[in-house]
């Protein structure tokens, strides 16, 4: 894990360092205690190169920057740069070497063409076999060959050299020579350069957020800063130096366009005093630390894991609410009938469902009750008629006849209160 770690970089300074140190030890002392033959080793190159390695030592000064935020974001910028440096570098060597080509090429046909100028009508010389020499020292210099060319290009872009020493030679070249040298300065300082600068600054900046340590150490400090600010701010809330704040404090002081200044840049709505009062004093103590607490929770918008969070606790309500309608409709499973609904919507539409069913029967039951009501009636009725006719023919007459038609009454009422009876009895038992 030393050399595998997230400080895997730092321990293998450490270590090449350490090992370093040991070895320019282990050097001098045994140059210090050798002798005779061994002393004319002191003076061999070898033994003093490695003696080099004192100067490690000296590199063990960097071990500080690990300390220092300014410092180590500087060297783990650089750190980063080095990467996109090379690919810089064959990018500008490739466009050095294209415009380098078309400077050398026209300087040398026109030193080959001055040249020929001189040659002697009958010396049987022809253009091609002249030494493109140019008697122009400085065109000699700057544009003779392609690496020449392409070294005058960079420093002319680099400030090594001034434009002017090197387009002046370039003047009886031709006009045009010096016009495509003007679009190479353009080219690399207003693009190329921008360019490049822009893609160091954001490998830069990546690589500082990268940094865990970095980052840890700006979100402490943004945190302290805005914990000092709300506490400064909301000691002036309090005008009675309680270390309480009240509803009144609170909107008086919301009144004040600094006060409100401060809180939208922090992101917090105050439009609602009351409302914001409430969110950030939540066990209404009126306590300066909860109120730092509250604006800091409050501070910017919305974010995922906020609404992560809302997602959980609204789960965890259901979950509740789930149990407590389940506790509640155990008891009453029975006149429900609830048959395998186990989910609280399938319990809530089942119970409906039999309530339903329910009151149709109760409706249902009510009418029949009517119509068995009315039979009895009618059927007393219909009894009470005959006893009277059977009476009122028994006293009348006093012949055997009549006794008997008295008789054959009687029978039919008995029978009739018998069927009465079992009417009775037959509602009875049904509801």
């Amino acid at each position: 894990m030393y050399f595998t770690g997230p400080d895997k970089v730092w321990n293998v300074f450490d270590f090449v360092i350490v090992t370093s140190s040991i070895l320019d030890q282990s050097l001098s002392f045994w140059v210090a205690h050798s002798d005779g033959w061994t002393f004319a080793l002191k003076n061999l190159r070898v033994i003093r190169m490695l003696r080099v390695t004192r100067i490690v030592r000296g590199i063990r000064v960097m071990r500080v920057l690990r300390y220092v935020q300014p410092l180590r974001m500087l060297l783990l910028s650089i750190y980063t740069v080095l990467k996109s440096l090379v690919w810089t570098m064959i990018l500008l060597a490739l466009i050095f070497y294209s415009f380098g080509v078309a400077f050398t090429q026209s300087t040398s046909d026109y030193c080959r063409e001055a040249a020929g100028a001189l040659l002697q009508p009958g010396s049987g010389l022809s253009l091609s076999s002249v030494s493109p020499m140019c008697e122009n020292p400085e065109l000699q210099i700057y544009w003779s060959s392609l690496a020449s060319s392409m070294f005058t290009l960079f420093k002319a872009i680099a400030g090594g050299v001034s434009w002017h020493s090197v387009v002046l030679p370039l003047e009886p070249v031709g006009w045009f020579i010096i016009v495509l040298f003007v679009a190479f300065i353009c080219f690399t300082s207003f693009a190329v350069l921008n360019v490049i600068t822009g893609v160091f600054c954001q490998s830069a900046m990546e690589s500082a957020n990268l940094d865990n340590e970095i980052a840890v150490m700006q979100q402490l400090a943004s945190r302290e800063e805005h914990v000092e600010a709300i506490k400064k701010l909301f000691n002036e809330i309090d005008q009675d130096a309680s270390d309480d704040i009240t509803m009144d404090e609170f909107e008086e002081k919301l009144g004040d366009a600094r006060v409100i200044a401060y809180l939208d840049c922090m992101g917090i709505d105050c439009s609602d005093a009351w409302t914001l009062f409430k969110l950030i004093d939540v066990d209404m103590s009126g306590c300066i630390d909860e109120f730092v607490s509250g604006c800091l929770s409050l501070r910017g918008s919305a974010k995922a894991i906020h609404i992560a969070k809302m997602g959980y606790e609204n789960k965890l309500t259901q979950k509740m609410l789930e149990g407590k309608y389940g506790n509640l409709a155990g008891p009453h499973d029975h006149f429900l009938r609830v048959d395998g609904a186990s989910a609280p919507g399938g319990r809530v539409a089942e119970a409906r469902r039999q309530r339903f069913l329910s009151s149709r029967h109760v409706q249902l039951r009510e009418f029949d009750s009517l119509c068995d009501g009315l039979f009895v009636c009618l059927l007393v009725c219909i009894f009470v008629v005959c006893c009277c006719c059977s009476c009122k023919s028994c006293s009348s007459s006093s012949s055997s006849s009549s006794s008997s038609s008295c008789i054959s009454s009687g029978r039919l009422s008995n029978e009739f209160w018998r069927v009465v009876k079992a009417t009775v009895s037959d509602c009875s038992a049904k509801y």
